[in-house]
């Protein structure tokens, strides 16, 4: 990846962690797209450090959860990053984009609402099941909100490599 392609994935991705500020729908927002997006084209020690740095300022400035809740809501943002970085790293398609953003969405709803039970629901089969329940309509949200943000921001950068590409092809045909 060449210094402009870095520089852009930079900013797309702070651009997305700053959105998440601007005033929103429950659980659609851009930071499942984005750790998705950090996983598929950052080298492990980018993905982590970029993605969850933006996370924590973003949360710094809205306002942290319970500690508990907190630290399952950010092992499902590592592990978004990880199914991206997985499925998305080598190899890149619309089926494959599709399968990280609903598994991404399932790992992370699965981490938050055990965290959630763990901090405010009864420790009973009863209350996990009713704190999964419960968790169903963020979920649905969170899988509308992936979905739409990845395309954005997958196709905005596929756009840019096409476009990078065409403007080389031109410069090459110019030379020869």
């Amino acid at each position: 990846m060449n210094k402009k392609e870095c520089t852009l994935l930079c900013g797309l991705i702070i651009l997305f962690a700053i959105s998440r500020l601007i005033p929103h729908p429950w659980n659609i927002t851009p930071i499942g797209a984005l750790l998705i997006f950090s996983g598929a084209y950052l080298s492990r020690n980018k993905l982590y450090m970029l993605s969850v740095l933006s996370i924590i300022i973003g949360d710094i400035i809205a306002g942290f959860n319970a500690p508990l809740v907190m630290i399952f809501v950010y092992l499902g943002f590592i592990t978004s990053a990880m199914i991206g970085n997985g499925l998305l790293k080598t190899k890149r398609s619309v089926n494959r984009l599709g399968l990280a953003v609903v598994s991404a969405a399932m790992v992370f709803y699965m981490l938050s609402n055990f965290g959630m039970w763990l901090g405010y629901y009864p420790q009973t089969v009863d209350g996990l099941l009713l704190c999964y329940l419960n968790g169903l309509p963020y979920l649905a949200k969170s899988l509308l909100g992936d979905a739409f943000y990845a395309i954005i921001i997958f196709g905005a950068f596929q756009y840019y490599l096409s476009f990078e590409a065409q403007q080389n092809n031109t410069s090459n045909n110019a030379k020869a």
